[in-house]
């Protein structure tokens, strides 16, 4: 029966120790806020939106309109193209395992050279890019654009913008739970603002709601005039989760409990705020029963919202038995990278005025909670084994940068644990700065258990690419799947400086990994990569999950005539990942 209901869903819609003090409170002291009442939303359809772009509306930045056909390979073998020959599994025997996922279709968004805080989701029938250049809908069984959505990120959010102002760190949701498209934005004054679409499948007669949250007049008053900056959204049935930076003069965090029922309508926009907080990552769950929210701060404590469609109120918890983790943990260098003219050439010495090496990107996908355990990932320091020194960044002791990542458990009680963790790195024989480096990553979990990690990828020898690593429920401590490059990377990046970041280069900020809400299992990816000299790209990839057994049998083999039902088992003899799963949707 669960055939059914995917269809129904992906079928075009028609719009219709003791505890460690923080911000002045213990573990399980909790902060409350009382839900405060804004204005009603703005209806547009799609074509009225469009329409406007047509008019010759200001928009920040244009998009370049340039899709590349995936070739043969991409498609039919799953290879965007081959690993280097200068990558080296010899160095850490048992731990790369041979590959059980694979990218099954690769395309790309745009090209460009201002920063593209690059952030996607996929849909029931589309993937939705939204960059800081504009939205675009593509369909999602052949990777071209659809031609439905194609405008600045500014003009789509012109309804709700301060005369003068614009959107950036942009964010989007495909919300399985509402089956409705969640858009957001910063912008260059208090707003915070957010669109809602009325159906799943995105159209030309699809209603858009805008709404808008002043942060500065939700009470408690404060904040005055601060500039919402890189906000990190979650989403789940009750409520989204909004963590902020709040720019000059305020200088600290903030976050918004956002009333989910709120904003399926017309509104008004029910929210809570939290001032002077900086709760960090903001997480997604699936779970339709879910009644608290999250929050994922660093590497220290979550943070729990109780009452999140009521009126919220926040504690946070503890994380127990990370200490081997921990110890795991060593300081990132500087990104290597093929053509980077700041680059010395010595061994261990890189030139930081390249901010391509900027680790500690904030998450602002999101980070997934599946059956009461929460997914996140780390960015760190690594030798050619795998493993971390920590309180250094001493290139002869981390020589690379890798993806930590960890799965948490015991989110409904006083302490969370660590239940499981791992790092994707590029093993090798010698412990050089040479080898490859994984960065800017997002993270997914799909119902099967399986993680998949997309990132950024780069080295002495290599360009920088997009990449795509999977972690299956089964696979043994401390090892990972070989990760898999799906960008025609070759070229060069030395990009422009950014006076905003000391003269310094921008890669990111962002990158987004999205669950299929079709099937369950198939994980979208959207990430960057150097497309052209001194120009970066933005690619989509499609990454399947390990088939069904190849190996199985089925009883009976017959069935007789006459029953009105009757139970057939299969059973299958699976290897490197395969298996039944129905996702019961």
């Amino acid at each position: 029966m669960w055939a059914v209901a995917l269809a129904a869903l992906c079928t075009p819609m028609v719009a219709t120790n003791a505890p460690t003090p923080i911000d002045g409170r213990i573990a399980g002291e909790s902060l409350t806020a009382g839900p405060w009442a804004g204005a009603l939303g703005i209806r547009m359809t799609t074509a009225a939106l469009m329409a406007l772009d047509r008019s010759g509306e200001p928009r920040e930045e244009t998009p370049i309109n340039l899709f590349r056909t995936p070739s043969t390979s991409q498609v039919e073998s799953g290879r965007a193209v081959p690993r280097p020959s200068t990558e080296d599994l010899s160095g850490a025997a048992g731990t790369a395992l041979p590959t059980a996922q694979h990218v099954g279709l690769s395309f790309n968004v745009m090209v460009g050279t201002a920063v593209p805080d690059n952030i996607g989701a996929v849909g029931p029938t589309q993937f939705l890019s939204v960059l800081n250049h504009g939205l675009k809908t593509f369909d999602k069984r052949t990777g071209a654009p659809d031609g439905v959505l194609n405008l600045g990120l500014s003009t789509f959010f012109q309804p709700v913008l301060l005369p003068g102002t614009s959107a950036f760190d942009p964010n989007v949701k495909f919300d399985r739970l509402s089956g409705r498209w969640f858009v957001t934005a910063a912008t260059f004054s208090p707003r915070f603002v957010l669109a809602v679409s009325a159906g799943g499948t995105v159209t030309s007669n699809t209603a858009w709601t805008f709404f808008y949250i002043a942060q500065d007049q939700v009470p408690p008053v404060g904040d005055a005039g601060c500039v919402t900056d890189m906000p990190q959204v979650g989403i789940d049935v009750n409520a989204l989760y909004v963590s902020m930076g709040l720019l000059s003069p305020c200088n600290r965090g903030a976050a918004l409990v956002i009333r989910k029922s709120s904003v399926l309508g017309d509104g008004p926009v029910v929210v809570s705020v939290f001032r002077n907080v900086t709760l960090g990552t903001a997480m997604d769950n699936f779970d339709s029963t879910a009644t608290q929210g999250y929050f994922f701060d660093g590497w220290a404590r979550f943070h729990r919202v109780a009452d999140p469609a009521g009126i919220p109120s926040i504690s946070f918890i503890p994380i127990t038995g990370n200490s081997a983790m921990e110890a795991s943990v060593g300081v990132p260098f500087a990104i290597r990278h093929k053509g980077n003219n700041l680059e010395t050439g010595s061994t261990g010495v890189y030139n930081r005025a390249d901010w391509v090496g900027r680790m500690w990107t904030a998450s602002a996908s999101g980070a997934p909670i599946r059956n009461g355990h929460a997914w996140l990932y780390r960015v760190v320091g690594v030798d050619n084994n795998g493993v971390g020194h920590p309180g250094t960044s001493d290139p002869s002791l981390n020589s690379r940068t890798a993806l930590l990542w960890a799965e948490f458990a015991g989110l409904n009680t006083s302490a969370a644990t660590v239940a499981r963790w791992g790092v994707v790195y590029a093993p090798s024989a010698v412990n050089d700065v040479h080898q490859r480096n994984y960065w800017l990553p997002s993270l997914m979990v799909s119902g099967q258990g399986h993680l998949v990690l997309g990132s950024s990828a780069a080295g002495t020898n290599e360009y920088i690419n997009a990449a795509v690593a999977g972690v299956l429920a089964g696979d043994a401590a401390g090892t990972f799947r070989v990760p898999e490059l799906f960008a025609a990377s070759g070229s060069a990046y030395n990009g422009p400086t950014d006076p905003s970041r000391f003269n310094m280069r921008r890669w990111g900020d962002y990158s987004a990994t999205s669950l299929d809400p079709c099937d369950d299992m198939t994980v979208w990816t959207i990430q960057q990569f150097a497309a052209a000299p001194d120009q970066w790209g933005v690619q989509v990839a499609k990454f399947l999950a390990p088939p069904p057994p190849s190996v199985w049998s089925i009883a009976p083999r017959v069935l007789p005539r006459g029953n009105a039902s009757i139970n057939v088992t299969i059973t299958g003899t699976p290897a490197n990942g395969e298996g039944f799963y129905d996702p019961g949707l």
